[in-house]
């Protein structure tokens, strides 16, 4: 794939990524502003946690239908139709583990005298995870079918716009609402992006030929047995994403939960281009390594980090400068949020300027390094902030978060180097220049570079 696909596909995606946050930020204002720091605090660990349970009980088969598919030739449907079939059976039986683990969970908090308010944040989970797992397998599916900017369109879009909606008009006649009522339209504004999900990726795959497919309990356990590459990262990448606020509420107070979870928000944003060209990459990546073709791959690697480089970069300045109007839109007991953020955003921007490295990996069968790497971090994190919530505050869990993210993505970026002689540098700004003057964009007048921008994100 050519690195102006790469761009064009990138833009594409990103301007998708990018509105859906705008939504999804606009979302989380309005409910903290409805709900005060420690209700906020109640509903970000739900939120928070959904994500976990859900990424054990996909089993990793999420992440492989998209490696799998990507290499099928020809786009023969019916192995196509089967492999998505697969994942799908998979998804339904881990569903049905993770809700008797839950309720297993939610008896014994009962039994042990645990607050009420605690293990009533696992009973919410059971609402939405597996709305999640579903709308997050459908994505990943449409990734491999069609394109990143299609495969995020659901959840980017689709569940923030009914979010903001329900809230908006709830807001008017109920002024003061409670965490419980924010996770019920939580809840129906994800199960809209599943339906519209799967109304989407009817356009590519018969949705009949699926569910009239005859599968074996010996299918789903070797599909089940391949995920299980994917899943030791899967879950300790939602762990690093999602662990220390759950925590924070429950070994401090909800309060500090959702303080440190507006902050870790607020500065994730530095990080959408590169969590945009992550998917963009995971097909052809697969692709080239499938068949060998490793100077493609290496152009693919630059090509993407030099985008995920510009954009992380200049999303990051952006955030450091305003980083105060931002926080007061959540309200006064949001307002000390300000160092906690700006340390969370330069961990983020570390991060994002070294290129697509997890999605590399994943498909470049390092999948075992991968998983070893985020395990080893996730456990390192759990320990930390166990132990700085003890004898410290936020500030302190959010330095060693920072910490730990930018020593993970300094592993990962040396093993590529060394397994797969793929360095993750951004191309140097000479070679920049040389790309932008074959497409005659400085020669081109304002209005032909207009053009020449919607041809790119068109195409």
């Amino acid at each position: 794939m050519r690195a102006f696909q790469i761009t064009s596909q990138t833009a594409t995606a990103f301007l998708v990524r990018l509105f859906g946050l705008g939504l999804m930020y606009l979302c989380t204002v309005v409910a903290a502003n409805c709900l005060g720091a420690e209700q906020f605090g109640v509903f970000s660990s739900v939120v928070s946690l959904s994500p976990i349970w859900a990424v054990i009980a996909a089993g990793g088969v999420d992440f492989f239908a998209t490696k799998s598919i990507a290499t099928i030739s020809d786009r023969h449907s019916i192995e196509i139709a089967r492999e998505v079939a697969l994942s799908h059976a998979v998804a339904m039986v881990g569903i049905l583990a993770g809700l008797v683990t839950i309720s297993l969970l939610v008896v014994l908090a009962v039994d042990w005298g645990v607050a009420e308010v605690k293990y009533t944040v696992l009973i919410q989970c059971m609402f939405i995870f597996p709305l999640i797992l579903l709308m997050n397998m459908r994505q990943y599916v449409a990734l491999a079918l069609t394109n990143a900017s299609n495969s995020m369109l659901p959840a980017q879009i689709v569940l923030p716009t009914v979010f903001l909606a329900v809230l908006t008009v709830a807001h008017a006649y109920v002024p003061e609402m409670s965490a419980q009522f924010v996770v019920i339209a939580y809840s129906g504004a994800t199960l809209a992006a599943v339906i519209s999900g799967i109304i989407l990726i009817r356009r590519t795959i018969s949705i009949s030929e699926i569910l009239f497919l005859p599968l074996g309990f010996r299918d789903a356990f070797d599909r089940l047995a391949s995920g299980r590459t994917f899943l030791m990262a899967s879950v300790a990448i939602m762990i690093m994403s999602n662990a220390a606020t759950v925590l924070l509420g429950f070994l401090m107070d909800f309060e500090s939960a959702g303080v440190f979870f507006a902050a870790l928000r607020i500065a994730g944003l530095a990080y959408i281009p590169l969590n945009v060209i992550e998917q963009v990459v995971m097909p052809p990546a697969a692709k080239f390594h499938s068949v060998g073709a490793h100077q493609e791959l290496s152009n693919l690697a630059r090509s993407a980090t030099t985008l995920s480089f510009m954009g992380g970069i200049s999303v990051t300045l952006l955030l450091a400068f305003f980083h105060k109007p931002i926080l007061a839109a959540f309200g006064k007991d949001f307002s000390g949020a300000g160092p906690v953020l700006l340390i969370l955003l330069a961990g983020f921007a570390i991060c994002a300027v070294t290129g697509p490295k997890v999605s590399l990996m994943r498909m470049t069968a390092l999948e075992r390094e991968c998983s070893i790497c985020y395990f080893i971090a996730s456990l390192a994190l759990l320990l930390t902030v166990y132990v700085t919530t003890r004898f410290a505050g936020i500030l302190a869990v959010a330095v060693s978060y920072a910490l730990i993210s930018v020593t993970l993505d300094t592993a990962l970026c040396v093993i590529l180097w060394k397994k797969r002689d793929l360095l993750l540098l951004p191309y140097k700004p000479g070679i920049l220049l040389a790309r932008l003057n074959r497409t005659g964009w400085r020669q081109a007048s304002f209005n032909e570079k207009m053009r020449l921008v919607r041809n790119m994100l068109s195409s």
